[in-house]
């Protein structure tokens, strides 16, 4: 997990020039951590725009740097690095990315970043409502896809139930499928409860779980047997994705937690109408 400090300086840090050239733009960044498997301690709800925070920037006056600027009749503000910014950038680049990704997959985040940056607010946000899939004209798709997501983890944690779990990374896959299982569950039931309207102030976690589960099924379809070979990347992947998961769920205390001692209650809901 980062703290939206540590994020704001990292994004800025892989971005072209440390440059970002939006408050619009750098929320819809830092957010895409969340889906990329490093979570950020914020919340994000839904406007307009897709994922923002209003207060992103609160409280990080000593690593960013604004600077106004005029665009035709419009003003804006662009965001760059202090040198205490790029100390902490690659600080976390240190203690906590490489830790977990290795150096293709860093180099991919980075490219991502730039990509992203590439992009004008207005096509960035169009690029995040459609992966997402927040827009009311893909309700359907979204609707779909929970209920796509929840019958794979039915199959999946099926799967589990008869195999013979000899070996405590055997028991860790069950256990993850399990909780995915009631997990997307969960999800199937409150997106096929939407309204058909544009869900305004929605915590955006609903969407970023979503997302991170149906990432992970493709890791699922693999064999035990070669998912269990030693140091296997696929496993690694799987298991960080679970803990984002988990980070998630913490920061928006969510819910669907293990740590809620009311959670049976909650799965036992599922069940109802």
């Amino acid at each position: 997990m980062l703290s939206k400090k540590e994020a704001i300086a990292f994004c800025l840090f892989f971005s072209n020039n440390n440059r970002i050239g939006s408050k619009t733009k750098l929320n819809k960044i830092v957010a895409s951590l969340n889906v990329n498997g490093i979570p950020v301690n914020t919340i994000f709800i839904l406007n307009k725009n897709g994922s923002f925070c209003e207060e992103l920037t609160e409280g990080c006056e000593d690593i960013l740097s604004e600077y106004a600027y005029n665009y035709g009749e419009k003003k804006g503000i662009s965001f760059t690095l202090t040198d205490k910014g790029k100390e902490l950038a690659k600080e976390v680049l240190h203690r906590k990315i490489l830790i977990a990704f290795d150096e293709l997959e860093i180099s991919t985040i980075k490219e991502r970043i730039n990509y992203f940056n590439s992009l004008d607010s207005s096509s960035l946000s169009e690029f995040e409502h459609i992966k997402l899939k927040v827009n009311i004209d893909d309700r359907f798709k979204l609707n779909q896809t929970s209920n796509s997501v929840n019958i794979d983890y039915l199959d999946i944690y099926s799967g589990f139930m008869k195999i013979k779990t000899d070996s405590f990374a055997t028991i860790d896959l069950k256990g993850i499928s399990q909780f995915y299982f009631y997990l997307s569950g969960y999800l199937r039931k409150k997106f096929n409860k939407l309204d058909d309207t544009y869900q305004f102030g929605a915590l955006m976690i609903n969407y970023y779980l979503l997302f991170l589960l149906q990432e992970q099924i493709e890791i699922f379809k693999i064999p035990v047997e070669d998912l269990l070979v030693n140091k296997n990347k696929s496993l690694h992947r799987l298991n960080r994705g679970y803990d984002a998961v988990q980070e998630l769920i913490k920061i928006y205390d969510y819910p669907f937690s293990l740590e809620n001692p009311k959670i049976s209650e909650v799965v036992g809901n599922l069940s109802n109408n």
